[in-house]
């Protein structure tokens, strides 16, 4: 459907779209900028100038539109100078909507919404698993999934009727050429698998447990996990009974023809990743995955299943290497299972139709099945993960006490000094625009 038909263009709709940041494939800006390009409705996008690391060239061709006025606001940390220039924007352009797209430890962007809107604001919950701050500033939340409508209701104290009903569509960067396994993949079912680390390392170690039983079950198996910081995952794959078959890559810029060239999906545990999960639905390929009966941060239907209810997360590990073991023998069942998840996914003319009828005040009812959420055990993830994985919680103290920090805390000698040297090796490849293996 041509751009110019899918809504006529109403001269008295104005949007201003706060986010911040312009980066490629970072957050939902592409996905909801694309969608206002395709509104024409006239809009003015306002971005917190910051170095993308990514690039922004791929963004920045899809807002080459007449309807779209981009205004970037210099990072400073004079904060109220952000948060006023920000304000004079939304205030000159006039909206009769804001678009919410901000971080959610971002205080400036939200308070220069709440001083300066006269008109509905709209937030754009992708944080959806995390505590956020701006509760005031919102008239709407968009939600993209049962999961966080769920916490929105039960957590922030939102009221049924504000909140929106707007799943997403991964961004595919397809153009990059496929740089190559780090193993001949010969006669081998490729399993990827993968994502920040904190989501894979578990106390109980089961996202490694379980990816040991299936490979056990399929010698025919090999894997890749690709993950940005590998330090701590290493040191878990070295206590895998099949740990010559896993295979590690630092986070690839070609990871849409890894996926083309993979044939399944191994979804992270305890958190499951969103962006994964939606890459391997797109093009086509099976997920294994577990979650727990009472859903904490592993809950994955959602961010996939649009067109369909069938569950995708196994609540036994038994039926999860049945599963993954018959994936792993028979080519046609795993094409099968990969097309079943191709089809449950929201794709983009049906993401930008949706979002056109919300920006002109048709709400379809959303369905939205409150789910039952374990926070408990959501609290004690990130409370155990700070405690025994997370190097920023160190940071804060050596800034503050610098090299006394030894001297008030002896018996942490070994975290300190991890925190200290992982912040050099950042430094390091920033540096040399690369990253630590």
């Amino acid at each position: 459907m041509p751009q110019n038909e899918l809504v006529a263009v109403d001269e008295k709709q104005r949007i201003v779209f706060v986010c911040n940041r312009i980066a490629d494939n970072c957050e939902l800006v592409q996905q909801y900028g694309r969608a206002l390009v395709a509104s024409s409705i006239p809009t003015l996008i306002i971005a917190i100038n910051r170095e993308s690391p990514v690039g922004e060239q791929n963004i920045l061709n899809d807002l080459q539109a007449a309807n779209i006025t981009i205004e970037r606001v210099e990072e400073s940390n004079k904060h109220l100078d952000v948060v006023k220039k920000i304000a004079e924007l939304i205030s000159s352009y006039q909206p009769t909507k804001i678009l919410a797209h901000v971080w959610p430890w971002d205080t400036r962007p939200i308070v220069a919404i709440m001083s300066a809107k006269q008109c509905p604001c709209y937030n754009i919950n992708f944080n959806d698993h995390a505590f956020w701050i701006g509760k005031s500033m919102l008239d709407y939340s968009i939600e993209f999934r049962p999961y966080g409508s769920t916490i929105s209701l039960e957590k922030r104290e939102l009221k049924r009727e504000q909140l929106l009903y707007l799943p997403y569509y991964p961004i595919l960067s397809t153009n990059i050429p496929f740089q190559g396994f780090p193993f001949n993949r010969d006669g081998k079912v490729v399993i990827l698998t993968g994502g920040a680390a904190y989501k894979m390392l578990g106390t109980d170690n089961l996202f490694f447990n379980n990816l040991d039983m299936i490979l056990n079950d399929n010698s025919n198996a090999v894997v890749l996990l690709a993950c940005g910081q590998l330090a701590d995952i290493k040191v878990r794959i070295k206590s895998m009974k099949n740990r010559n078959r896993v295979f590690t890559t630092s986070f690839r810029k070609d990871i849409a023809s890894v996926f083309m060239n993979s044939d399944i999906y191994y979804g992270t545990y305890p958190m499951s990743g969103g962006l994964m999960s939606q890459y391997a639905a797109t093009f086509g390929k099976p997920i294994i995955a577990y979650a727990k009966e009472k859903v904490a941060l592993d809950e994955m239907d959602g961010v996939v299943n649009y067109h369909n209810d069938l569950p995708i997360a196994f609540h036994s590990f038994e039926e999860m290497r049945i599963y993954a073991k018959r994936l792993c023998e028979n080519e046609m069942y795993r094409k099968a299972e990969g097309q079943r998840l191709y089809d449950s996914m929201i794709k983009q003319p049906e993401f930008e139709k949706l979002f056109i009828d919300m920006m002109y005040g048709k709400y379809p009812m959303a369905d939205y099945k409150t789910m039952d959420i374990d926070y408990v055990s959501i609290s004690r993830f990130y409370l155990d993960y700070h405690n025994n994985n997370s190097a920023g919680n160190w940071n804060l103290v050596i800034k503050v006490l610098k090299l006394n920090v030894f001297l008030y805390f002896p018996q942490y000698i070994g975290e300190i000094l991890k925190a200290m040297l992982n912040k050099v090796g950042k430094k390091i490849c920033k540096v040399f625009n690369t990253n630590l293996l």
